[in-house]
């Protein structure tokens, strides 16, 4: 496992502060709660995507439009290499280590055609992610909507 490329779980957004609480103290889940806002337009030949992160007061949101057609990516892709994770950790409170494994369906991309974006990641997440404030996105990935499918096991908590 110790070799496996897997996801880092930083921070977990949630719109509910007893689902923030409840993760948080039974679970050891980063669960933050802030107000989230998403909008979801079907456009001609187009998809467009809308979310906001937190106060509305900060304009911290995402817009990415993309082509209509989301295709599971091939195998050998930069795509694939992203999204299929089947390996996760995330810092415990203590400061230890969590581990566990994860399953999904397979995932979608769409090519994107337009991002916008006003967030600050470093207030977000921490200075050290400061640096995705500069990088372009070139393809976003999309779960078949009521597909959920996602489980995580095998916790180990050294």
């Amino acid at each position: 496992m110790a070799e496996e490329p897997g996801v880092w779980f930083i921070r977990q957004f949630v719109s509910s502060r007893l689902v923030a609480a409840v993760g948080r103290l039974r679970y050891g889940e980063p669960f933050w709660p802030t107000p989230i806002r998403s909008r979801v337009a079907d456009l001609h030949g187009e998809v467009r995507a809308e979310y906001g992160v937190g106060p509305a007061a900060f304009g911290w949101h995402m817009s990415v439009t993309g082509s209509r057609t989301a295709l599971v990516p091939p195998p050998d892709s930069p795509e694939h290499h992203f999204i299929e994770r089947g390996f996760a950790c995330r810092a415990r409170p203590n400061g230890g280590l969590a581990t566990f494994r994860v399953e999904h369906p397979p995932w979608t991309v769409r090519d994107v055609r337009a991002v916008d974006y006003r967030f600050d990641f470093g207030s977000l997440y921490g200075t050290e992610w400061e640096f995705l404030n500069a990088r372009s996105r070139r393809a976003w990935c999309s779960q078949k909507v009521g597909g959920g499918g996602v489980r995580a096991f095998g916790f180990h908590r050294p």
